[in-house]
């Protein structure tokens, strides 16, 4: 019977070192679970970051065509208004310059003005997807509009005589 009762005594024992080992399992287990659920929302943020960073350098990308096609034109007008302007106080200017001038200014304004109208609906969409939190699905698309932007944007740079549009 001592015997059994030491044996008992023993599994108690055991039993007992068994528990507290798991006891400290378990808290090695939470913690653990805490730390990589902490691991898991911050790559889920660092995804984030990367999708709009993304996102923004395709925005960007896209609005410095029509940007830049419209700087490249206010400075062609400031440059020949100023060279217009110096001719006209010389009293060098003659009919011909001033009609170059207002044809050139003509283009030029409408080249600007076409292309913030193309830099405000490509806000307009951007606001849209991000209001909606996607794109609308289908949407019209005017391509002849889209080729004419593109070939005035493009100006002296296309040689006339080889290129014809349909």
């Amino acid at each position: 019977l001592e015997r059994l009762n030491t044996t008992v005594l023993d599994l108690n024992r055991d039993y007992a070192q068994a528990q507290a080992e798991l006891a400290q399992t378990n808290l090695k287990l939470r913690a653990s679970n805490l730390q990589l659920k902490e691991t898991q929302k911050k790559l889920v943020e660092a995804e984030k970051m990367a999708s709009l960073g993304i996102l923004v350098a395709g925005v960007a990308h896209e609005i410095n065509t029509p940007l830049g096609v419209g700087l490249l034109a206010v400075g062609s007008l400031h440059d020949q208004s100023a060279d217009l302007a110096q001719r006209f106080a010389a009293r060098t200017m003659t009919q011909s310059d001033l009609t170059q001038f207002l044809d050139m200014a003509g283009t030029s304004t409408d080249l600007i003005r076409q292309n913030l109208e193309r830099i405000g609906r490509l806000i307009a969409r951007f606001r849209q997807v991000a209001v909606q939190g996607q794109s609308s699905g289908t949407s019209t698309l005017h391509l002849r509009a889209c080729l004419d932007d593109v070939i005035r944007s493009l100006g002296d740079q296309l040689p006339a005589d080889r290129i014809t549009v349909h």
